[in-house]
């Protein structure tokens, strides 16, 4: 039935699209990336087809269905349920925004990316950063935008003292989880990018109230940091 999905998925899309507001959309949507996303090698053509090459009307090129659910799903749910969407098509297809560079799928993509942190609502926040490691492989200009955005919107209202924060209160299980998943990201893909966004609250407080799990990320993000990287970072220092 998946394959039978991705064969007419143009069909789907024009189905997608005009109940878009309906829940069992999401809900669909879901079974069928994460289908994908558990099987992407063994059907990997059945998705290629989804994706690429159903003559121009395949995801990449017809942006119909992309487009309703970024402009339709406005609710906090809603945009959670996109945000959800979106990292499983990311993990059914990992290559979709280098093979599209150029298109408009990637800037429309890119833009909702960066408006997910215009919010104040933290688990919209922290479930957005899991997006990130797919735009932080881009050129430099999408890298500037990236790190303004994060700057402005989610750094900036990191609180300034935090050893005043109360260790199990609100603000600390709001903070740390998206620090946290900051520093992950940091190690992981070796981000110097989210290394100097991190820089400031590393060295403004003598003693942070992470300051043991920031000391370990910091230590494994510059095991084997390379050349160019260990530079960029060195400059960035002093």
């Amino acid at each position: 039935i998946f394959d039978c999905i991705a064969h007419n998925f143009t069909s789907f899309s024009t189905v997608f699209c005009s109940n878009i507001t309906n829940p069992l959309v999401a809900d669909y949507l879901f079974i069928i990336l994460t289908y994908f996303k558990d099987n992407r090698i063994s059907h990997r053509k059945a998705l290629a087809e989804m994706t690429d090459f159903v003559g121009v009307e395949h995801l990449i090129e017809d942006l119909s269905l992309l487009k309703k659910m970024i402009s339709e799903w406005n609710t906090r749910d809603q945009i959670l349920d996109l945000i959800t969407c979106l990292k499983l098509l990311f993990g059914a297809d990992p290559g979709i925004i280098t093979r599209s560079r150029g298109k408009p799928v990637v800037h429309l993509l890119f833009k909702t990316f960066v408006q997910f942190f215009d919010t104040v609502d933290h688990s919209i926040i922290y479930n957005a950063l899991d997006l990130l490691p797919v735009f932080i492989t881009m050129e430099d200009s999408f890298l500037d935008q990236i790190s303004e955005s994060l700057n402005n919107s989610v750094i900036s209202r990191f609180p300034a003292n935090s050893s005043a924060i109360t260790r199990g209160s609100i603000l600390y299980n709001n903070y740390i989880p998206i620090l946290d998943k900051l520093l992950d990201t940091m190690v992981t893909f070796k981000s110097v990018l989210i290394f100097k966004l991190l820089k400031g609250i590393i060295v403004r407080e003598k003693h942070h109230i992470h300051e043991q799990a920031i000391r370990e990320s910091i230590a494994k993000f510059a095991k084997n940091l390379g050349l160019f990287s260990f530079l960029e970072v060195s400059q960035s220092c002093f």
